[in-house]
């Protein structure tokens, strides 16, 4: 049986479901925070991060510059962050994404 749910999303809440979708399937999962400031990030350009992109995450979260460097350490560590760009494998580069997920349960 196939389970389909559509989710309709605008802004900066279109990038943090897909990112919500996307970390059922990551080896290390990312928090909820981390899922905001990716999802700020990939809102307002999801390119390079720049001092324009830096300063619209930092307002959008509310962050301090210490706070901020402390998203982006804990994000490089866990891969999600390679030098100041976001994981290609993370990135949505169209008005719709579509995901496929199977599970298959082994005997026992």
């Amino acid at each position: 049986m196939d389970i389909v749910k559509t989710f309709v999303c605008d802004g900066k809440g279109y990038y943090e479901r897909h990112l919500r979708i996307m970390n059922a399937m990551l080896p290390v999962m990312m928090t909820e925070k981390e899922i905001e400031f990716l999802g700020c990030w990939m809102y307002f350009g999801g390119g390079e991060m720049d001092e324009r992109i830096k300063g619209l995450v930092k307002e959008c979260m509310g962050l301090s510059a210490s706070g901020f460097s402390n998203y982006m350490s804990g994000l490089r560590k866990k891969g999600f962050v390679r030098g100041d760009e976001i994981w290609r494998r993370l990135l949505i580069d169209s008005d719709e994404q579509r995901y496929g997920i199977r599970i298959i349960r082994e005997e026992e």
